[in-house]
């Protein structure tokens, strides 16, 4: 079920910055500075509570952030399958990687059977370095040895 709480501009601004950066979990700071940047002039209890509704009709996923110490937010598209499988999310340009493939969905089991741990993908995010950055990271130390010669 998608979301079931009422149109309001504030609502689609959520909506619409959430969207736009699918492929990224966003702060609840990220989100009030895209609303300022689009005029709004919502408080912040209000967006909580449109992140609220829309984590309840699965519109969102809620992570916590790497240091453990605020709350990320996640657009999922329908019928993506989020809620079934894990993401990686990378450390150096903050993108989410889905991990919807047989190696992981037995990763999952094996878990499950052989250590007796149901893994909850909902609320499950793994930390690393996508190959992008990992492309940009061996240029930078190419370019570096470059220097050095």
């Amino acid at each position: 079920m998608r979301s079931s709480i009422y149109h309001t501009e504030t609502k689609d601004l959520v909506l619409e910055c959430l969207k736009e950066q699918k492929e990224r979990n966003l702060s609840v700071l990220d989100i009030m500075a895209y609303l300022k940047e689009h005029g709004s002039t919502a408080n912040i209890t209000t967006v909580y509570r449109i992140l609220d509704k829309f984590e309840e009709d699965n519109t969102v996923m809620r992570h916590g952030a790497e240091d453990g110490k605020k709350a990320l937010f996640q657009y999922i598209e329908p019928q993506a399958g989020c809620m079934h499988h894990l993401h990686v999310q990378c450390t150096q340009c903050g993108r989410i990687i889905h991990l919807d493939c047989d190696t992981m969905e037995k990763a999952i089991q094996h878990i499950s059977k052989e250590h007796g741990i149901e893994i909850t993908c909902s609320a499950s995010l793994l930390y690393g370095i996508c190959s992008d950055c990992l492309k940009k990271r061996e240029k930078a130390v190419d370019k570096s040895e470059e220097k050095k010669l």
